[in-house]
């Protein structure tokens, strides 16, 4: 028995080992940088989305701005999120039509070069077509957008049915503590099987998505509570950096979120691999 229990933690081990030494191979440092470089410069469009569809459910963009600011806050430091929101509310007749499309257009590089590591995960060669791929990068941002606006839906419809006596929520309300945690990250790993299913270049199956995306999804959640930790216990980011705090934050956020969605493609490519090895 305990040299099963060793056998199987070598192995697992020598896993591990092996999705670090392919992450290091194929540079998921600078590709995780360049992401949250461009991620950053994708926020506008996004948030604008994520707004445009929360704001349709609960019928007020006002609203919509201001939970997605709260949620924003936690995470960002110095410039208030929910006056960012109300900015991008305020100017969103100048970002529609045709000027949207643009907008969103132009910040995909965040999600081509986040496909490009996702390519070098499931070691694929064939490149997509120049249109094709803007085009599916403009669908996975619409996507991400959309889970963004229904988790935090989600998020204020068990608020609401736990602070109020609205009859019509009387179950949800009972069931909310169930729901507290396992919504979020359930939600996380949604985004990440999204990702890995439209991105790479080659087929992935659902299963092999799944197990990507629980992985990346549940490390995801952990550091999102890691970094609130560490803005809420360290807050000296506004002496060192002054202004520019927030920025940094942000970005260092970004950056950490695309290691983690590229260990977790390095991991499920691997993965699928040692599968169909020993199929």
């Amino acid at each position: 028995m305990v040299e099963r229990v060793r056998k199987w933690a070598s192995n697992e081990l020598s896993f591990v080992r092996q999705v670090w030494q392919r992450f290091s191979k194929d540079n998921g440092f600078l590709l995780a940088a360049a992401v949250s470089f461009y991620g950053f410069l994708s926020l506008f469009p996004l948030l604008l989305l994520a707004v445009g569809v929360l704001g349709y459910f609960i019928g007020s963009p006002e609203h919509a701005a201001a939970i997605l600011g709260r949620s924003l806050g936690k995470f960002i430091v110095g410039p208030n999120p929910q006056a960012m929101l109300a900015s991008i509310i305020h100017g969103k007749n100048t970002a529609t039509g045709i000027g949207l499309v643009v907008l969103l257009w132009s910040s995909t590089s965040a999600i081509v070069v986040l496909e490009k590591a996702m390519n070098l995960a499931w070691a694929t060669t064939v490149k997509r077509g120049f249109v094709k791929q803007r085009l599916i990068a403009v669908l996975t941002l619409v996507v991400i957008a959309v889970l963004a606006a229904v988790s935090f839906g989600i998020s204020v419809l068990i608020r609401i049915a736990s602070e109020t006596s609205t009859p019509y929520l009387s179950w949800l309300r009972e069931i909310t503590p169930a729901l507290k945690y396992p919504l979020p990250v359930l939600a996380s790993i949604g985004l990440f099987v999204t990702i890995y299913k439209l991105l790479p270049h080659t087929r992935v199956s659902w299963r092999t998505a799944l197990v990507g995306g629980a992985l990346a999804g549940i490390l995801w959640e952990l550091a999102k509570h890691v970094f609130a930790f560490y803005i809420v216990h360290f807050p000296r980011n506004n002496e060192v950096y002054g202004s520019l705090a927030s920025v940094i934050l942000l970005m260092l956020w970004l950056d950490y979120s695309a290691i983690i969605a590229i260990l977790g493609a390095e991991f499920a490519a691997l993965w699928s691999q040692g599968r169909e090895g020993t199929a």
